[in-house]
């Protein structure tokens, strides 16, 4: 297994860990605004849930984030 196989595989182990479903999708940061031909347009980034992990599975692996 690659190392990024291996970080995702334990950041989804985190998150069910967390209590979380890893495929579910959240919310992740704050939505960005853009002005599209006079049109205020609210973009929301959503990712899988096992994503918040993935900083602490790069620690875990002992890389940096």
């Amino acid at each position: 297994m690659s190392e990024t196989g291996k970080i995702k595989a334990i950041a989804r182990q985190l998150c069910r860990a967390s209590g979380n479903n890893p495929d579910k999708t959240v919310r992740f940061g704050t939505p960005l605004t853009l002005n599209v031909d006079g049109c205020q347009i609210i973009r929301v980034l959503m990712l899988p849930a096992w994503r918040e992990h993935m900083r602490e599975a790069r620690r875990m692996l002992g890389e940096t984030a």
